[in-house]
């Protein structure tokens, strides 16, 4: 695990970045994962037993090996994957015949892990892209107590909501919660300013203007408060 001192260099440099930086750090550190897994991790036992007691990975993670083209350790893992279900279907026993009874308790069960083919875990991939989160989240909080990070973040994107909300939980004190909460305030400020200015632009007595900063300002306010697909952040 990276040592303090590394994070907050990540961290600046994220913060150069486009978009929220723990959505950014988070995104590479599971990229580095998954590319580390498709190669040496193959032959490592604890990681195949944990994706194998998962059934794989979830949708997006799936997704994310399948565009990393390391076919050969991808096949190992899915094939892997395979034989195990094989094995769970084999031993699955029928439902009660009420279709309608059955879905409404997979459903109050949680469905994927409580229903047919049950789950002893959930997607390790996205265990790894949470601790990557809470890492980085609270390496950024406590480093604006350092002038040169907060004027970095003050003139970053800022954080995306699910993120904002695990640097808050993770704020060592009061002065990093007021810093972190003064330096995204302003950002959101300077964002719905150029929100109301593209809202402007579309009204057909100012659509001569030529587009400027502010043009895409409605994408970059969906990302800040939605935050990345590929991360759980807070919630």
């Amino acid at each position: 695990m990276a040592d303090d001192h590394t994070l907050i260099f990540e961290i600046r440099a994220a913060l150069e970045g486009a978009g929220c930086p723990i959505c950014l750090l988070a995104q590479r550190s599971l990229r580095r994962y998954l590319s580390a897994l498709a190669n040496e991790g193959v032959t490592d036992r604890q990681q195949r037993d944990e994706i194998r007691a998962a059934y794989g990975f979830c949708a997006a993670h799936g997704r994310m090996l399948r565009d990393g083209r390391d076919a050969l350790g991808s096949a190992i893992i899915q094939r892997d994957m395979l034989a195990n279900l094989s094995r769970a279907l084999v031993s699955e026993r029928p439902s009660p015949p009420n279709v309608a009874a059955r879905l409404r308790r997979a459903f109050r069960q949680g469905g994927r892990v409580n229903g047919p083919l049950p789950t002893s875990r959930g997607c390790v991939a996205c265990e790894q892209v949470i601790q990557a989160e809470q890492r980085y989240a609270a390496a950024l909080v406590s480093g604006l107590i350092d002038t040169q990070t907060l004027a970095l973040f003050r003139n970053s994107a800022g954080l995306c909501v699910p993120h904002l909300r695990l640097a808050l939980l993770a704020a060592p004190h009061m002065e990093a919660h007021s810093r972190l909460c003064e330096a995204q305030g302003a950002i959101w400020g300077d964002l719905i300013g150029e929100l109301d200015e593209f809202i402007r632009k579309q009204d057909h007595r100012f659509t001569h203007e030529p587009p400027g900063p502010e043009a895409n300002s409605w994408r970059r306010a969906i990302d800040l408060v939605s935050g990345q697909p590929e991360c759980p952040g807070g919630e």
